[in-house]
């Protein structure tokens, strides 16, 4: 009889054991899914920024949508948000810019495009 409960609690105890390994198991790929996730978010904002600075626009609006997929925090959204309103500021500057017709165009990086339209041609100069 004793043999038969000392052999209960040892299967006992290698079941308790087995179960706290998966659940550990199971928080470490947790981690490493949120870090990933992370990872993801940041890439894509980063990239969504610099296309936005080139005013590539189709490229930023994929970006964004890359990125609100994985923006799990509170502080991601606000960042998704900041990086979309950047978006739409220079969606806007552009709009602005054509619809002035003053042949200027100024980019975020202190250049400055002048187009010059001499007999139906365009010329444009980087300064």
């Amino acid at each position: 009889m004793f043999c038969a409960l000392g052999l209960s609690v040892m299967a006992l105890f290698f079941c308790t054991s087995a179960t706290a390994a998966t659940s550990d198991n199971l928080f470490d790929m947790m981690e490493q899914l949120d870090k990933s996730d992370k990872q993801d978010f940041q890439s894509a904002i980063d990239k969504a920024n610099a296309c936005t600075r080139a005013r590539n626009f189709q490229c930023s609006a994929t970006e964004l949508a890359r990125a609100a997929k994985t923006a799990n925090s509170g502080q991601d959204k606000k960042i998704l948000l900041a990086s979309q309103n950047s978006l739409a500021n220079e969606q806007q500057q552009v709009a602005n810019d054509q619809s002035n017709g003053d042949g200027v165009t100024s980019f975020s990086d202190g250049k400055v495009v002048l187009t010059l339209v001499i007999n139906g041609k365009d010329f444009d100069g980087i300064f």
